[in-house]
């Protein structure tokens, strides 16, 4: 897969047109047209702005190495949303079932970004549990 078309999923991936995609990371559609196509390579600054917006693995977008997007922490998300941790899984998966409900589709990078907020809400209930421990108002956890 060349750059171009790894932009191309990224775009497609993020669910927004080319003009939006390419006026969330300050190019015009014709730009962007040209890098999907390798007609022309975009500039460090445009593959870092890329990177930071939606979230992309920068090994993947130049190379074609590794996952194509990173979780809240830092680590390449796979296609698993919460991919090994299943209270992460669980979650992601009610989540997912109130969104079908709705008859909302969501992209990708939005799954990513969900699940980027559950943890941050697993991280402070955790929190919270621990200083409830600590107070003695929780005398023992049964999961």
């Amino acid at each position: 897969m060349t750059l171009g078309e790894r932009l191309k999923l990224v775009q497609q991936k993020s669910g927004l047109t080319l003009p939006n995609f390419g006026g969330k990371i300050g190019v015009s559609k014709e730009s962007l047209i040209n890098y999907q196509k390798d007609r022309t390579k975009p500039d460090s600054e445009i593959l870092s702005t890329i990177c930071k917006i939606f979230k992309v693995n920068p090994a993947w977008l130049l190379l074609g190495e590794g996952e194509p997007f990173i979780q809240a922490g830092g680590e390449a998300k796979t296609s698993e949303a919460g991919k090994g941790v299943p209270c992460i899984d669980d979650a992601v998966r009610l989540v997912e079932g109130a969104i079908q409900e709705t008859g909302v589709s969501v992209t990708e990078i939005q799954k990513g970004h969900l699940v980027g907020i559950i943890q941050e809400e697993m991280k402070i209930l955790a929190g919270q549990v621990v200083r409830a421990l600590k107070r003695g108002t929780i005398r023992e956890y049964n999961p």
